[in-house]
């Protein structure tokens, strides 16, 4: 599994890191991997070490496409997100995802149909939903082959025409007002 992003405070490595440290008891050929630079860069990876975790956290430096094909579950664990494109380009690929359910992660995946959100934002809350795509690969196929399916509600064309129904729902609400 992975985590691509910037490394900082709300991006969420420490969470994944935790949610590792637990899991890694369990699952002894579970593995997370994570691109991305950032300010907390070099405190994370003490962290990692101060645990004991160094053989199973791994920082690969590469593009997201790349990236993305060495995972079978990316995990977003971020406190706050704007539009979160990393998860289309995992659901293109066909990787699973779990995120937390907020923001720009909660507009994009629909819970338990293309992806797994985590509802309290808590390394229990993140290992649950982690194993639950373990444990259940059936429950991870069928989330994979509907987030390729849905991947299309995403191109330009519909995210345009969505922008402009918007702005016509605004302007009509001021006419009345």
């Amino acid at each position: 599994m992975g985590i691509l992003s910037r490394v900082s405070a709300e991006k969420g490595h420490f969470l994944a890191t935790e949610t590792m440290r637990k899991l890694s008891t369990r699952y002894p050929n579970l593995y997370l991997v994570v691109t991305g630079k950032g300010k907390l860069r070099e405190k994370l990876k003490q962290y990692i070490a101060e645990i004991g975790l160094e053989s199973k956290i791994k920082f690969l430096e590469c593009s997201s496409e790349e990236f993305l094909d060495v995972l079978d579950l990316l995990i977003m664990p971020s406190q706050s997100e704007g539009f979160g494109f990393l998860v289309i380009e995992a659901f293109t690929k066909g990787v699973a995802v779990v995120g937390f359910n907020t923001g720009g992660i909660a507009e994009i995946i629909e819970d338990r149909k293309n992806g797994l959100l985590f509802e309290r934002y808590e390394s229990s809350c993140l290992e649950k939903a982690i194993e639950e795509i373990i444990n259940n690969k059936q429950l991870g196929n069928q989330l994979v082959e509907n987030a390729k399916k849905d991947v299309s509600r995403f191109n330009l064309k519909n995210m345009a025409q969505a922008t402009e129904t918007v702005y016509l729902k605004a302007l009509e609400k001021k006419k009345t007002e």
